[in-house]
């Protein structure tokens, strides 16, 4: 069984930069528009330490990106009941 990410996963950092880049974003620039200090970012795009769910979901609105955008996942789509993320099916109840 595949075992649940984690917000720290080692590629994080570097997608919230290349998005951050991508939109010609500085660091200051996100954190400012995220809500956390420019330091929060610095840290998380080096891999330096993992972030909060809150930090996280932050810094996507400021994005612009979904949270799986932001992870590198392909979403399956919804059917029957199901919702296939990766190699792992979450059933609805």
């Amino acid at each position: 069984m595949t075992p649940p990410f984690s917000p720290a996963a080692p590629d994080l950092g570097h997608r919230i930069r290349e998005l951050r880049q991508a939109r010609g974003l500085t660091q200051r620039e996100l954190a400012d528009a995220a809500g956390v200090r420019r330091g929060t970012v610095n840290n998380i795009e080096r891999d330096a330490n993992g972030t909060t769910l809150h930090t996280f979901l932050a810094l996507c609105l400021a994005l612009e990106v979904t949270p799986d955008e932001a992870l590198g996942l392909k979403i399956g789509h919804l059917t029957g009941g199901c919702h296939a993320v990766g190699s792992v099916e979450y059933r609805r109840r």
